[in-house]
């Protein structure tokens, strides 16, 4: 297999929402070593973590795995946002990295 090392994340107001799309992406597939929640200090991650939000990044090996954790992903925040706007509070936003 060559090496195709990508990170995908996604930014969620509620950890239980990211262990929902963790537990989506296991079923898709994807191994659960792959995925990282982050909830506290991380530098990378400092902004979106500064604003209480939790990070998901999920580190995936081939085009497949990428297009898999991208969809799942963005359906999930897809999700969160319209249940959020539709009750007037504040929205958590995708983030996809290459």
């Amino acid at each position: 297999m060559n090496a195709y090392p990508q990170h995908v994340s996604g930014c969620f107001s509620h950890r239980q929402d990211a262990e929902k799309v963790s537990s989506r992406l296991m079923k898709q597939g994807l191994p659960q070593e792959s995925f990282h929640i982050f909830a506290a200090d991380a530098a990378p991650l400092s902004d979106a973590l500064s604003n209480g939000q939790v990070v998901l990044v999920v580190d995936t090996r081939t085009r497949q795995e990428t297009s898999i954790a991208r969809a799942v992903i963005q359906a999930a925040v897809g999700e969160y946002k319209d249940i959020l706007v539709a009750a007037g509070s504040p929205h958590a936003w995708p983030e996809i990295v290459n």
